[in-house]
């Protein structure tokens, strides 16, 4: 009498395997403009115009805004978008001198 010595073998069977992918939203970031005591209303009207897209009522509406409460949101963005208005403003406020301060704000 021989011993089979191979193992057992395994009944075929057919396996779904179900996936889900889930993408994340990029992340929102607020873009704040800071007063100073340099950075003309003008400029800053201009610049909400320019790169933002304010019309001109909301442009002096949001100045104003940054005026009497020191700082203001301008826009949401993702982050590249919002990096890239950023650096714009500043750039134009350094072309005039202008200190002004743009930052970012991540919202969670």
């Amino acid at each position: 009498m021989s011993m089979d010595t191979s193992p057992n073998p395994t009944p075929k069977t057919n396996v779904r395997v179900k996936t889900r992918c889930y993408y994340l939203a990029p992340g929102k970031y607020r873009v704040i403009f800071w007063n100073d005591d340099v950075t003309t209303f003008e400029f800053v009207i201009n610049a909400l115009i320019e790169v933002f897209n304010y019309s001109p009522a909301d442009a002096v509406l949001k100045a104003n805004e940054v005026d009497q409460l020191g700082s203001a949101p301008v826009g949401t963005y993702i982050k590249t978008i919002a990096e890239t208005k950023r650096n714009e403003v500043i750039r134009m406020a350094r072309e005039q001198n202008y200190p002004l301060k743009v930052t970012l704000r991540a919202l969670s």
